[in-house]
């Protein structure tokens, strides 16, 4: 089902990016099924009621929550989960930032870029 879905901007044609769990899984399951959630990014065609999928990226953690829209000239989104921070772009996963042990075995989504800077401003 999905969890969370976002409007991106910087493109020609509106840009919907989804946040979805491929399988349902449970904490009892974890060992047989981890790694459940996947983005969809889609391109919206108003006028001609069609979309088109630009990009989809699976492998994310299941514990994967909120996705947030980023303005340029970054562009793209991050994927909040409970151990990690990663950005997702129109190429895909870009990087992944752990933000405890749990996160480090995130690692293999894409290893974190050495000269990223970034900044959470009005973080809650």
């Amino acid at each position: 089902g999905v969890k969370d879905l976002c409007f991106l901007g910087g493109y020609e044609l509106p840009g919907l990016l989804i946040l979805y769990e491929t399988q349902p899984t449970t904490v009892g399951r974890m060992a047989l099924r981890s790694d459940t959630c996947a983005l969809l990014t889609l391109s919206l065609n108003l006028q001609a009621r069609s979309y088109s999928v630009i990009c989809n990226a699976g492998d994310l953690p299941e514990t994967a929550r909120k996705v947030q829209a980023l303005p340029g000239p970054a562009y793209g989104a991050y994927v909040f989960t409970r151990d990690c921070i990663v950005h997702f772009d129109n190429q895909g996963l870009d990087f992944c930032l752990s933000v405890n042990e749990f996160g480090d075995r995130l690692e293999k989504l894409r290893p974190t870029k050495s000269d990223v800077t970034t900044t959470l401003e009005l973080a809650t």
